[in-house]
């Protein structure tokens, strides 16, 4: 039928148009162009065939089809004449990248000397500002403990694991090693710099029964680098120098990554395997004179009033004893300086009714009492009194405009209409759009 052979016809078409918009992809074009050209043939074949068996039988429609095929062919091999010249011109282009790699591959060399010169200078700096720091409360900071009576609670960090999907160790890899993954405002994401640390990081990854290509564990200073840098950068926090405190340091991911953009950063953490992890975190991104330290018990932190200007809770105080939260707070106020600013991200909110870390559906809304063993979030009002309301909530005092800001950074973008209408209810009630949340988050401000 006429039909058919006109439908055939578009569908050689198609193929045809498919490889046109297809030549930027070298792989497929060399695999589909070679046999576009026999398809054609193909097709031209069975047209005139049929058009000759129709013309013997006299059809009366024998010249309607031969006009629409006349016209269909033009089009099909103007359409394959095309291709031909693009893939000869594609051809000629290879040639010439082919003779310019050497050159760029030197370039491409001499940009990472460079970068790693400019990452070593940074570090030693940054060990500088370490020792001239003071330890606090008499304590070694190169220690790396900090001992308390035996007995004391747990009070935070991230001893529990964080169920979540995995994506290959090896993709994490080679977007933090081949490429220098994302770059925001001409700043390059913290780069693996010694195979030798990475393959102690994984080992002692296994040790503590982590999976090191989990995005949890390998992945998380990527993770991390497309979430808390953008809140940094959007609230305009000056860290070159500053004395930071990463609370519950878990793998060392968020303290890598202030490291990375200037901070003289200071880990710690309740879990002895979590603090040697860390350790070895940091020495595979060239960080080896990051500190982190054990301490046992958070309610009572081993450093002086006013000893950080900045202090970073991330995915922390879920873990933290509810019934020592508040003491735990206070702790933290009182080691931030005036005018320092508190972070706290990534924290799983007891207001909705999926828990963000285990991904299970209401369990924050069962009593404590009934399954204390289950992970629940905390609730918004809790992080924001137990802090006290002299700090000031930036996200509030601003209307939402830096929080939205920092999400439109995000890797994948996070900053859609649903997001607005939390941010304009988050206006309505006078509270930051972070309380709302599903995982929570503030930036506070001391006075001073």
């Amino acid at each position: 039928m006429i039909v058919d052979d006109l439908g055939e016809l578009a569908g050689a078409e198609e193929a045809a148009a498919e490889d046109l918009e297809g030549l930027g992809d070298r792989g497929r074009l060399a695999g589909r162009q070679r046999g576009v050209q026999d398809e054609h043939e193909v097709v031209l074949i069975r047209v005139d065939v049929r058009a000759e068996q129709r013309r013997r039988a006299g059809d009366p429609q024998t010249c309607l089809f031969e006009q629409l095929t006349r016209e269909g062919l033009g089009r099909l091999l103007a359409r394959a004449h095309e291709a031909a010249g693009e893939r000869a011109r594609l051809g000629a282009a290879e040639a010439v990248v082919e003779e310019e790699q050497p050159a760029a591959l030197i370039g491409d060399e001499a940009e990472d000397a460079a970068e790693e010169r400019r990452v070593q200078r940074a570090h030693d700096a940054n060990a500088q500002r370490l020792r001239r720091a003071r330890p606090g409360r008499g304590e070694d900071p190169s220690s790396g403990a900090a001992e308390h009576a035996p007995g004391r609670s747990i009070d935070a960090g991230v001893g529990a694991r964080k169920d979540a999907p995995r994506r290959s160790f090896a993709r994490t890899l080679a977007a933090v090693t081949t490429d220098g993954h994302s770059e925001h405002a001409g700043r390059t994401a913290p780069r693996v710099v010694s195979p030798t640390a990475q393959a102690a990081f994984e080992a002692e990854a296994r040790r503590l029964g982590l999976d090191p290509a989990s995005r949890w564990v390998g992945g998380y200073v990527e993770h991390q680098w497309n979430h808390l840098r953008p809140i940094v950068e959007s609230y305009g926090l000056a860290l070159a120098g500053a004395p930071t405190l990463e609370f519950g340091a878990n793998v060392g991911a968020s303290a890598i990554v202030l490291a990375h953009l200037g901070a003289a950063v200071r880990g710690v953490d309740v879990d002895r395997g979590l603090v040697a992890l860390a350790r070895a975190n940091a020495r595979r991104f060239g960080f080896d004179d990051l500190v982190f330290e054990h301490v046992a018990d958070t309610r009572r932190l081993p450093f002086a009033d006013a000893t950080f200007a900045v202090i970073n809770c991330s995915s922390t105080l879920e873990y933290v004893e509810p019934g020592h939260l508040a003491a735990v707070q206070r702790e933290l106020v009182r080691v931030l300086a005036p005018g320092g600013t508190l972070l706290v991200t990534g924290t799983s909110s007891r207001l909705w009714p999926r828990e963000v870390h285990s991904r299970a559906w209401f369990v924050n809304y069962l009593p404590r009492a009934l399954a204390p063993a289950l992970p629940r979030g905390v609730w918004p009002w809790t992080v924001r009194r137990g802090f006290g309301s002299a700090l000031v909530n930036l996200d509030a005092l601003d209307g939402g405009r830096a929080f939205l800001a920092a999400r439109a950074q995000r890797v994948p973008r996070r900053d859609g209409p649903a997001l607005r209408v939390l941010v304009g209810l988050a206006r309505a009630l006078g509270v930051g759009p972070g309380m709302l949340a599903p995982n929570l988050s503030c930036v506070l401000r001391k006075p001073g």
